[in-house]
């Protein structure tokens, strides 16, 4: 994607895309390819925009992002008790050195959400406060490093630079925030490999979970239990001409494929098989709210997006019951190609352009200078 920044805003002027095999359980499909398809994709974007492309900001998955919520607590340093910037920086490297991270995850982002003043009083931002101790909630977000060398590597065979690595889970609580009025937001993000249940507080990540499910599995199961020969293409058209959640009346749906070839299947039948993965997601999606003490209410905004669910007639208000709350659909707020897949692209391009943020670079990944 190519952006600019004028003054009404960020400008999207142009998105590049080319098919790829994509990615899943942490590694790349068709790595062969992965080359072709980035120049291809930059040359779509560069013609589009009318741009030349130098340098960019890798907004990196979900699958190489790891999350860690925790509670902090140090001493505070003036003998007087007065909360210094210094105080801030000691909490947030005592609560990474007390964390172990898988072989090759760095940390690229601390953000304490929430501090306490000697256990108690609740604070937003304790700087020249007083207390004995100094306690915070810290989200930890860690990548692969191997991912971020990678790609680094790739771009720049063709002629590219990096400016910056960017988690999405950061760049998507952020997003939500941002276009929610609710403090707490859980994101459903589905792509087609798998699935980024994000909780954010203030708009800061507090809880990520990936999960293997996604569009591919829809697609694979209605490929399989509807008997449609093995044809990837015409299960993705089933998917995209059902509609979840309303009666069917018990009737066969009889369409026509690409070269004018008959498809009959049973209407109930693909409703049951999405059906059974949107209850899969949103059984995790409970389950982790659960689990980081989010009670799902009114309080909380909840939304839908990315390319693998969102889409699918009648997912969000199915959903929607299955959990008993209204659930939103989180889509691009410009007007170029303002599609759910795109939402993620969307929200790195924004959290890059905010001057508040800070981004990693590929040194500070390698030599692990975050703190």
């Amino acid at each position: 994607m190519v952006s600019q920044k004028n003054r009404d805003g960020i400008e999207h002027l142009g998105i590049g895309v080319c098919e790829y095999a994509g990615f899943r359980g942490g590694e790349w499909l068709s790595p062969e390819h992965l080359s072709e398809t980035i120049y291809l994709s930059t040359l779509d974007a560069q013609e589009k925009s009318g741009k030349r492309i130098r340098a960019t900001d890798v907004v990196i998955p979900g699958e190489w992002c790891l999350t860690c919520f925790t509670k902090v607590t140090v001493t505070v340093d003036d003998i007087n008790g007065k909360i210094a910037p210094i105080d801030i920086r000691n909490l947030i490297k005592h609560g990474k050195e007390q964390i172990s991270w898988p072989d090759n995850y760095v940390v690229i982002n601390a953000e304490p959400v929430l501090y306490l003043l000697d256990g108690m009083n609740e604070k937003n931002t304790p700087i020249d406060s007083f207390a004995r101790e100094l306690t915070a909630y810290v989200s930890y977000t860690a990548v692969d490093k191997v991912f971020c060398i990678d790609i680094y590597e790739l771009l720049d065979r063709q002629g590219i630079g990096t400016h910056s690595f960017i988690p999405v889970t950061r760049a998507v609580s952020q997003y939500a925030s941002n276009n929610s009025i609710k403090k707490t937001n859980i994101i459903i993000d589905s792509g087609y490999f798998s699935t980024d249940i994000i909780i954010s507080e203030k708009g800061k990540t507090i809880m990520h979970h990936n999960i293997g499910v996604g569009g591919y599995h829809i697609t694979s199961d209605l490929m399989l239990y509807l008997n449609l020969d093995n044809n990837r293409h015409v299960a993705e058209l089933v998917k995209r001409n059902v509609s979840v959640g309303m009666d069917s009346l018990g009737l066969n749906k009889i369409m026509l494929d690409d070269y004018g070839n008959r498809i009959n299947f049973s209407v109930d039948q693909a409703q049951e098989i999405i059906t059974r993965r949107l209850e899969e997601i949103m059984y995790n999606a409970m389950e982790d709210a659960k689990r980081t003490g989010i009670e799902l209410s009114n309080r909380t905004g909840i939304y839908l997006t990315g390319g693998g669910i969102s889409r699918i007639s009648g997912a969000k208000e199915l959903c929607s019951k299955m959990i008993g709350q209204n659930i939103s659909i989180l889509s691009p707020n410009k007007p170029i190609q303002a599609n759910v897949q795109y939402m993620s692209v969307c929200a790195g391009m924004e959290y890059t352009m905010d001057d508040n943020n800070r981004a990693s670079t590929l040194d500070s990944i390698i030599n692990e200078k975050y703190l």
